[in-house]
């Protein structure tokens, strides 16, 4: 098996293209160092329907000889609640039929829960971990909805945006992401998207 995920964030797929291989079985273990807990929030899962599976184990350690699953998924399952493992080690396993690929799946880890917005409140959250995630909450986001985080590293430096997972209603719902100074003065300049 491939090496244990170590990172405290990371993210998981089963594939690295459009579609997953047929007759896959594959696993992926993580343990993220020193982690009490992890959490797993899955970004997109299209699976043949009752036929391929991802499965989510809470695994007693780094070896996962002992486990619990979490949760069985299979079919579209839009993102909800994370997936939780309270020891610190969990194991996601993918097995596919010999015929019929889709898209798979994706999720993201993290040893701390995401900062979530779930009431389109939380405007001014300052983060100032080395990491995070920040997410609009499980599944859709709220109607009318205004989140912002400002993000303050207190190691000083850089920060750095990464989006895993992002989909908002085409014209209508957007999201900035803007460079601040000290100077509460300055109006911010906004960065564009990725193209």
């Amino acid at each position: 098996p491939p090496p244990a995920l170590s990172a405290p964030v990371g993210r998981v797929t089963t594939n690295a293209g459009p579609y997953y291989a047929n007759n896959e079985a594959t696993s992926v273990t993580i343990a993220p160092t020193g982690a009490s807990s992890v959490y797993l929030y899955v970004t997109d899962l299209d699976v043949e329907d009752r036929y391929d599976w991802v499965y989510i184990d809470q695994c007693g350690d780094a070896s996962c000889t002992t486990y619990t699953v979490l949760s069985s998924l299979s079919g579209y399952v839009p993102p909800g609640a994370p997936l939780v493992s309270s020891t610190g080690f969990m194991r996601v396993r993918f097995v596919s039929d010999y015929s019929i690929s889709y898209s798979g799946f994706g999720a993201i880890y993290a040893t701390e829960e995401a900062v979530s917005c779930p009431g389109g409140g939380a405007e001014g959250t300052v983060l100032t971990g080395e990491w995070g995630l920040i997410s609009d909450g499980d599944g859709a986001y709220p109607l009318n909805a205004r989140c912002q985080w400002d993000i303050a590293p207190s190691t000083g430096g850089d920060a750095v945006l990464t989006f895993a997972s992002f989909r908002t209603e085409p014209n209508y719902d957007f999201a900035t992401v803007r460079e601040c100074t000290d100077d509460p003065s300055a109006t911010p300049t906004p960065t564009p998207p990725p193209s």
